[in-house]
């Protein structure tokens, strides 16, 4: 059985360590951060990687 390796990124760069600039259910996907992240995920030999999103059920 193959060993598969995922990451996991957000839709734009937050930090715990800035104040809070939107709520996790407002906001907006900075593509270019995706884009960015992504390739680093894909260089650092990630199989997938998972785009955290929020959603109201």
């Amino acid at each position: 059985m193959p060993i598969e390796f995922i990451g996991m990124i957000g839709t734009r760069q937050i930090s715990e360590l800035d104040e809070p600039r939107v709520g996790i259910t407002g906001g907006s996907i900075d593509a270019a951060y995706v884009r960015k992240f992504a390739k680093a995920h894909e260089n650092g030999v990630f199989d997938r990687v998972l785009v955290g999103y929020g959603s109201m059920l």
